[in-house]
């Protein structure tokens, strides 16, 4: 598992707006081993490797709750995966909840939602401020992942203990490594829709026969 992998931990405090060395080398460690991991990694062990690394990114970099989403074609939207330290409750798989609704919209549109504090929210997200506000959620990332052109997902990290800055570069560094999770997740996608092809084919030919 991604989690047998020795990392620093990075202590959690109010961050300044540029990214640590040891933040921009955790993610190239991680990203070094997903692409080493996800080359050969069969399909039905793609999404524990993903939850795996979410683990480690809560190690390595501080954060308090990590989530990754999947946007299925025809408009679909649900967490796969969610990791979060104690005393923090993770996600539960399943369709996203309403009231994410704007940041949803963002991600699908392409666009990174950073969340430095609650002053970061335009009003057409009242509501999911406000569950900001009642959950402890003081700031928020989350990415919108391109896989073939088109966002297949989104890779998130909450802060709970503290407001925190994104600095860009830690941003770009983050995109990348939930790139890899989320090419290696369209791949199972791909490979068991093949399947189901090649099944629904072979069933076909018997009956013809």
């Amino acid at each position: 598992m991604m989690d047998e992998f020795r990392v620093e931990r990075i202590a959690a405090t109010n961050r300044t707006s540029d990214a640590s060395p040891e933040e921009l080398r955790a993610c190239e460690r991680l990203l070094f081993d997903l692409s080493a991991r996800f080359a050969n990694v069969s399909g039905e062990q793609i999404d524990a490797e993903i939850e795996a690394a979410l683990r480690q990114l809560l190690v390595a970099l501080g954060f308090d709750r990590s989530n990754f989403a999947e946007f299925a074609d025809g408009g679909s939207q649900s967490f796969l995966c969610s990791a979060a330290v104690e005393g923090v409750e993770p996600f539960s798989r399943g369709q996203i909840p309403a009231h994410l609704g704007w940041s949803v919209s963002e991600l699908r549109s392409g666009r990174a939602v950073v969340i430095r504090s609650y002053e970061d929210f335009p009003p057409e997200a009242a509501a999911e401020a406000e569950y900001y506000r009642r959950v402890g959620i003081r700031s928020q990332l989350a990415i919108p992942l391109r896989v073939g052109g088109r966002v297949a997902g989104a890779i998130g990290f909450g802060a709970f203990r503290s407001t925190r800055e994104w600095p860009e570069e830690l941003i770009a560094r983050l995109k990348v490594v939930g790139e890899v999770m989320a090419q290696g997740l369209v791949r199972k996608r791909s490979e068991a829709s093949c399947g189901q092809a090649k099944s629904g084919g072979d069933q076909y030919s018997r009956h013809q026969a």
